[in-house]
């Protein structure tokens, strides 16, 4: 039930215009990895990872997500009005 939280949660994030700082940090490394959909011919139309499919939009709003080769980690909040630590790695 997790994955389909975090999932949700991306999404969520996505249309109401929430983590962008956090996005763009992430998409940045995205950007760098041979498993971004834009390196490759797919048939999707969206930027995603295909390493795990999920659309970067979303999956990099999603606080509880993380890269699934570990390029990025999950944010880790205490409580919903604690700022996320900056857990992005290189």
């Amino acid at each position: 039930m997790g994955q389909f939280k975090n999932i949700t949660e991306g999404w969520a994030n996505m249309l109401l215009n929430r983590q962008n700082e956090i996005s763009e940090k992430r998409m940045d490394i995205c950007k760098t990895c041979e498993h971004i959909s834009t390196k490759h011919q797919t048939h999707r139309f969206d930027v995603h990872c295909i390493h795990c499919g999920c659309t970067l939009q979303a999956k990099t709003r999603s606080l509880e997500s993380e890269c699934p080769i570990g390029l990025w980690k999950a944010e880790k909040l205490k409580s919903e009005n604690e700022e996320p630590k900056k857990t992005f790695h290189n």
